[in-house]
């Protein structure tokens, strides 16, 4: 194994790879996807323009390959309830905890023209007290990429099992595995315009422990199969703009008889995208009308909404940057009475470089949670369940070495429920050091 020159890195590239914090209702880390219109939280770039990125970067190699290692000591710090219970206090249980996270990255060139890249990332996750939640994981995945003058294609296999909040509505965290498979083409058809098609399917599965309180003690309800399909138009309208329409089907499985009987069911989207992308200004926006209906006789009720997703950055100066996302879709509640609701968020950020090195960052979000069905309270009567939520939060990265970082962020996340015994709030402190040269996965 021989060692190569790394790549230097610009002030300006290290502040548009700083660690897009977004969310607290989301994952605590990006999980592949294979379909739905939610987008990235954070700029993208061309996959051919990735892929050389990280060949250029790459410290090492092997024969054909380009090596990446990766290490992180991830999401490190204190979490004042960790099940997400309702009615914080005695109830509530806090712990520290985190990620170490650790492995390469393999790269190969097949020609000027194709790639495989290859994963192999296992991690431990750890806790102080909550010693049953303790676990060894990781993500394990492989791609195959061909980018040519008028088609490109991928097909991409992996499996992850990690740290991630269960849903929307408890805010817990739980131990999740996720195995994906999807395959992609896009053909040019003429001048500016392409066809686009895709097709994958994705796992999902929770875990629990003594340890988890009855509240989400039946988180594996929420096991489940998601099979994508897409096809569409996308149209370059400039080198730097692109708009596109397309029509996705969804069709979801669950593996409890009683989820499956209450939640099984199909959704049909018509969509548009757009994407700009400048040195200064990046937008991608997805959205457009979705129909959802039970299938297989599952009482899963009908649905008809818009829906979306939009990230917009935008430096003011060289070193300040704002950001504005929003997402509404739907999203799957951990009862039968409510197979899913409507979840709707919309929050802004800033991150300000100071110096070469460090990097500040604040956020706020909020949203809306809507369910379809009418929940009986206990003392009479029944409401449609709504519930308010707020998120917000700030910290800092700071890059000692061109392939080390040190991140810390402090979150608050609220859910005002008009459903009593509903609402709760969890507060998370954590700390990443990166020493990879990698901002987020």
């Amino acid at each position: 194994m021989s060692r190569r020159p790394t790549a230097s890195r610009s002030p300006t590239r290290w502040l548009a790879m700083a660690l897009v914090f977004g969310g607290a209702l989301a994952s605590r880390k990006a999980m592949a996807q294979v379909g739905g219109d939610d987008v990235p939280r954070q700029r993208t770039i061309p996959a051919r323009e990735q892929l050389e990125a990280e060949i250029e970067s790459s410290r090492y190699h092997l024969g054909p390959f380009f090596i990446h290692p990766v290490f992180q000591i991830r999401a490190l710090g204190y979490d004042n309830n960790v099940f997400g219970v309702p009615e914080v206090g005695a109830r509530a249980v806090s712990d520290w905890t985190g990620d170490i996270f650790g492995g390469v990255r393999l790269l190969q060139r097949l020609g000027s023209r194709m790639y495989i890249r290859a994963e192999a990332l296992p991690e431990y996750t750890w806790y102080l007290h909550l010693s049953q939640r303790r676990a060894l994981g990781g993500y394990y995945g492989a791609s195959w990429i061909g980018v040519f003058n008028k088609v490109s294609f991928d097909a991409n296999g992996s499996t992850n099992r990690s740290t991630a909040i269960l849903s929307a509505d408890t805010l817990a965290l739980t131990s999740e595995s996720l195995r994906v498979a999807s395959a992609g083409a896009e053909v040019e058809v003429g001048g500016p315009l392409a066809v686009f098609a895709r097709a994958g399917t994705q796992e999902r599965r929770y875990f629990t422990d003594a340890e988890t309180p009855a509240e989400i003690q039946n988180a594996s309800d929420l096991n489940r199969r998601e099979d994508v399909g897409r096809v569409g138009l996308r149209l370059r309208v400039r080198r730097n703009l692109d708009v596109s329409a397309l029509v996705e089907q969804t069709r979801v499985r669950f593996e409890a008889a009683a989820r499956a009987a209450a939640g099984d069911n199909e959704s049909t989207g018509y969509l548009v995208g757009l994407g700009y992308s400048a040195p200064r200004f990046f937008l991608h926006l997805s959205g457009g009308y979705r129909k959802g209906h039970g299938v297989s006789g599952s009482t899963f009720p009908d649905y008809s909404t818009t829906t979306g997703s939009y990230f917009a950055s935008y430096f003011i100066l060289k070193r300040l940057e704002i950001q504005a996302y929003g997402f509404r879709g739907t999203s799957y509640g951990l009862t039968s009475e409510n197979p899913y609701f409507f979840s709707t968020s919309n929050g802004g950020g800033v991150n300000l470089g100071i110096g070469q090195r460090l990097t500040l960052r604040g956020y706020g979000e909020f949203g809306i949670n809507d369910f379809p069905v009418p929940v009986v309270l206990p003392g009479g009567g029944s409401v449609v369940r709504k519930d308010k939520t707020a998120s917000y939060g700030g910290g800092f990265t700071y890059a000692f070495l061109k392939q080390a970082s040190l991140t810390a962020l402090a979150s608050e996340v609220k859910l005002d429920s008009n459903v009593p015994g509903q609402s709760r709030t969890v507060t998370r402190i954590t700390t990443t050091i990166n020493l990879s040269g990698d901002f987020s996965r």
